[in-house]
């Protein structure tokens, strides 16, 4: 990327050395200004942005998780599986489509004595995802609530990993951390 005040000396540099070159991009603050006034892909919630605008905050990631128990109660659960030392929850987020196929082809059969046993179906795996282990690195809390939203908010395009899988993303491991980085 060179300045525009610039782009003439360093071309007959590159000439006089025989070294070839091609301009990708003409304008490169215009592309910016062009790609920051068009309308991104995100997910909106009360609580904030989901999809690389900015990195929410360790409320807001408990307010979109909780916003997304409410309008897809049938496939998300949120529960806490502790606390930190300061006292914040370690929210997990589970996603499931409900039954998998093979749950939902489990068959009654009939045992020795001739009493109708129904088969009892295996659980589904799950995949597990933790982020936000080490406080400054924020990209990965912002990456583990993009997969969630493809997961539940795109779940016509996402069924083939949620049919067989489960899903638990915990998000936010240290969320002391996180939020002490986001402050200091």
């Amino acid at each position: 990327m060179v300045n525009p005040l610039s782009a003439a000396e360093l071309k007959k540099t590159l000439q006089e050395h025989d070294i070839k070159w091609e301009v990708l991009i003409p304008d490169v603050a215009r592309t910016l200004q062009r790609a920051a006034s068009e309308p991104t892909v995100t997910s909106r919630s009360a609580s904030g942005t989901v999809g690389g605008a900015r990195y929410l905050r360790y409320k807001e990631v408990g307010d979109y998780m909780n916003d997304l128990v409410k309008r897809y109660p049938d496939m998300v659960t949120v529960k806490s599986i502790g606390k930190t030392s300061e006292g914040r929850d370690l929210k997990v987020i589970q996603i499931s489509s409900g039954k998998s196929d093979a749950e939902a082809e489990a068959k009654a059969r009939k045992d020795d004595s001739g009493v109708e046993q129904e088969d009892k179906p295996k659980s589904k795996p799950v995949v597990w995802i933790d982020a936000g282990i080490h406080a400054r690195e924020w990209i990965a809390p912002a990456t583990a609530l993009y997969i969630v939203h493809q997961l539940v908010e795109n779940a016509t395009h996402t069924a083939s990993l949620t049919r067989d899988v489960d899903w638990h993303v915990l998000p936010l491991m240290n969320p002391d951390g996180y939020e002490y980085s986001h402050t200091t």
